[in-house]
This record gives structure tokens, sequence and C-alpha cells, in this order.
């Protein structure tokens, strides 16, 4: 039986908000600094720290609008993966891992439910980095997707690196066991992230009980750095 580790895209390997930021300026012609974006969800962290681009945004395309202009990016195929997690994944396929990418970057029904021709897109920007990858899946419900991934890798998962807490709490709830990537959006205390984004992602499928439970349940180790995945692979 093979030993799968399987990896989320954005904010593991793809630097997202990033190019929202980036993507804003250039719109914009502001001058958005990452430090201040604490949030996960760009639109929250505009609503609480720049009203005015928030408000050109919502009346000029909106949330689709601004999600096509980040996808029609070049910087959505031209920007680097985080070294550490590609040398990590690259260093998990010498040792015989499979390599899993889970992502809700787009779902099988809805290619486009964020960008446009998202999947190509996602697997172009793999191929032209070397990201390893002997599957990728595409959806909202990850455990269901790395249930998948077992069967069709005929392994079992070993470890999700993901950094999204409503994800973490699903995956964990499953029996799956998370290395959290650090972010200033999933501390004990989370942010308030519907702020300006009532439907942002995640947003209503978990609550602080559910989180607080979840960092309590043994199945989820916060990690700063990924190369620390291969201390919680060695359990």
């Amino acid at each position: 039986m093979n030993k799968i580790v399987a990896f989320d895209i954005d904010e593991v390997f793809f630097p997202l908000r990033e190019v929202f930021l980036r993507t804003a300026n250039k719109i914009f012609n502001s001058d958005l600094d990452m430090k201040d974006y604490r949030k996960f969800g760009f639109f929250s962290h505009l609503y609480t720290k720049r009203r005015d681009l928030y408000d050109r945004i919502m009346t000029d395309g909106g949330q689709t609008g601004f999600f096509k202009a980040v996808g029609d990016s070049e910087m959505f195929l031209d920007i680097p993966p985080y070294k550490e997690t590609l040398d990590v994944s690259l260093r998990l396929k010498d040792l015989g891992y499979k390599i899993a990418i889970v992502t809700s970057r787009a779902t099988e029904d809805n290619p486009n439910i964020f960008y446009e021709d998202a999947k190509r897109k996602t697997l172009l920007w793999m191929s032209c980095f070397g990201v390893p990858c002997d599957l990728i899946k595409f959806g909202f419900n990850k455990p269901t997707l790395l249930r998948e991934s077992e069967i069709e890798l005929n392994g079992r998962v070993e470890l999700m690196i993901e950094d999204h807490p409503s994800n973490v709490v699903k995956i964990a709830d499953a029996g799956y066991p998370v290395a959290l990537l650090d972010q200033t959006y999933n501390q004990n205390k989370l942010l308030n992230e519907t702020e300006g984004d009532e439907n942002t992602y995640g947003a209503g499928t978990f609550n602080e009980n559910d989180w607080k439970r979840t960092l309590e349940s043994g199945l989820v180790t916060r990690v700063i750095n990924v190369s620390e995945v291969f201390r919680l692979l060695k359990r």
C-alpha cells in the first residue's frame, strides 16, 4: 500500500493572498502591503483596512469581477511556488511517497467557480514550476477527495498539509492527521473573516468551539515550517 502526503495549493504552495494584493495594487494604483494583511479573505481585509478600495471593487464588477482579474493576471501563472514547500514535496517523492494535491480552486461541476479556466491554469502552473503530483483533486469536500485519493492511488493518506481552519476542521473530523501551516488567520483565536464578506470561504461551516475541539483533537499539529512534516511522518 502506498503512503500518500496530500497538499493544499493556496497559501501552501501558491502565495494567493500576495496575488490578490498585487492585483489590487495594479488595478487601483494602490500601495497595499502584506504586513497589514492578516486575514485569509481579501474582501474582509479591504473592508476593515481600505474601505475605499472595497467600495470600488463592489461597485465595479464585485467579487466575481475581481476574481476574474486575478485569474486573468499573468501572476496566476508566473509567480513561483513557495520554495520550501516545493523542496519538501520533491524530497517526499524521492522518499517514495505519493503526492496528492487537494484544492478548492474549482469543482468538477464548476471549473470556473472562482477563476476562469482554473483547472487548466492550475495544472499549467504546476507543470511550469515542476510541482510534483501523482493526483490532483478539485472540490470543496476535502475528506471525500482524500478518500478518493486513497482509492485511486492505492494507499493511505499519512498527512494533509493545510492552512484554512474550515478545511482543517473537516479533515480532522474525518480522522486524517493534519499539519496546520501556521498563518495569522489560523491562530487559536480566529479573526473575523465575515466582516464585509458574509460569503467568505468557509463561512458557516464551523465555529469557535469546533476550532478549539479540532486543535485539541490530537490530529492537528501546527507547523511553522513545511519541513517539519518529516518529523510528523516519522511518528
